[in-house]
């Protein structure tokens, strides 16, 4: 599918601290006295995410750089996961508008409308 930078409707994404962990982005602020709010959820621990997230940071402090690596092997599988279905359809995916509110989106409602459907109908 085409890159968002590539489409008017969407506003590409920057993730310029993405790669950086976070008790180094809190680090780093600590020491430049810089306001910082980091906290975590406090669900985080509870739900699946976390127990993945403990496991990822211990991995890092018995074997420094698992992180990494692991970031890395997600791009390449990212990017031949793009390459092998983009090409599927000349790497032009359609977008209509949203039968509800006209926002871009490959289905007959997007996903905030969807969503907002489920809520009304719980």
């Amino acid at each position: 599918s085409p890159a968002r930078e590539e489409q008017e409707d969407f506003v590409p994404r920057a993730k310029p601290l993405r790669d950086v962990p976070e008790k180094e982005v809190a680090l780093y602020a600590h020491l430049n006295d810089l306001p910082a709010h980091i906290t975590e959820c406090p669900h985080a621990s509870e739900a699946y995410r976390g127990e993945i997230q403990s496991l990822l940071y211990q991995l890092e402090e018995n074997h420094p750089g698992t992180r990494h690596s692991i970031m890395a092997g997600y791009e390449e599988l990212a990017a031949l996961a793009a390459e092998e279905f983009g090409a599927r359809d000349g790497g032009k995916t359609e977008l209509g508008e949203c039968e509800r509110c006209g926002a871009s989106t490959t289905r007959d409602r997007c996903r905030k409308c969807s969503l907002l459907d489920s809520l009304h109908a719980a």
